[in-house]
């Protein structure tokens, strides 16, 4: 299932495999599929320290989709709002979910949870949510991080080689007066030679389309180029330095663009 762009799930009850959150992304069913519970939810934030409960059930409903084929079942799913502290405005739950069993399963679930992950209550309690928030975000970012270069390293290593040789014989010599310095003005600490692998290897993710990189990941929720940013993204080892070297990489190479064509 997907999950909006820049948020990470920092909250999920251990369900059974399949849950609800196993299902296909289409969300269409000729008959009801099995799972553990019938519904489900999750806690989503981003790095701003916004957060949401994605909550997502089955439903018997025909629809019929663009290709004119009839589907018996649905997945049916919600995005709702968490204020300051964490709390859903409980009294507009009816209008979104219209099952009582899952409204009470999921008022229960993040009851329970927000009384462990609150901090204590004082002066500070609003920034120290917004930071334990980001903590969290961090933390599943850098596992999906972490996991992308581990399951894509035997593709990515094996191209890299050559591109590695086209780039120093052919495009290198052209911003090899720019490319170092401009990355190390913006506050960059990696080597000459780490910074021009991550360059070539932007180039290798990038174009790559047809392999484990987007099959493996899909429940991920991210879409193709956020999978292959999020990989590379992986092999640079933090997204603020991922941002710094693309952001040079930009102002860098982009000059180049018409030279290059002709």
């Amino acid at each position: 299932m997907r999950i909006p762009q820049g948020f990470f799930v920092i909250y999920q009850p251990k369900y059974q495999v399949p849950s609800v959150f196993d299902l296909h992304p289409r969300g269409l069913f000729k008959v009801r599929p099995g799972v553990c519970a019938p519904f489900g939810l999750r806690v989503l934030a981003d790095e701003h320290g916004n957060t949401k409960v994605q909550c997502a059930w089955l439903e018997k409903d025909q629809t019929r989709d663009d290709n004119g084929q009839i589907w018996d079942f649905g997945l049916k799913i919600e995005l709702l709002d968490l204020d300051d502290h964490l709390e859903l405005d409980s009294a507009r739950l009816g209008e979104h979910i219209p099952d009582k069993a899952f409204i009470d399963a999921l008022e229960q679930a993040l009851s329970q949870w927000r009384e462990a992950y609150l901090p204590k209550e004082g002066n500070t309690f609003v920034q120290d949510l917004k930071n334990k928030i980001k903590a969290s975000v961090k933390e599943q970012k850098d596992r999906l991080y972490s996991r992308l270069s581990t399951i894509n390293h035997d593709w990515v290593m094996a191209r890299l080689p050559k591109r590695l040789q086209v780039f120093r014989t052919y495009i290198y010599p052209l911003v090899r007066d720019t490319l170092f310095r401009a990355y190390q003005d913006q506050g960059g600490k990696f080597d000459e030679s780490r910074l021009v692998r991550l360059v070539v290897m932007f180039d290798c993710i990038f174009e790559h389309e047809q392999t484990d990189l987007f099959a493996r990941i899909e429940h991920a929720g991210l879409d193709k180029e956020n999978q292959a940013w999020d990989c590379w993204a992986g092999f640079v080892g933090s997204e603020d330095e991922a941002q710094r070297i693309h952001g040079v990489m930009e102002a860098v190479f982009r000059p180049l663009v018409p030279k290059m064509a002709a």
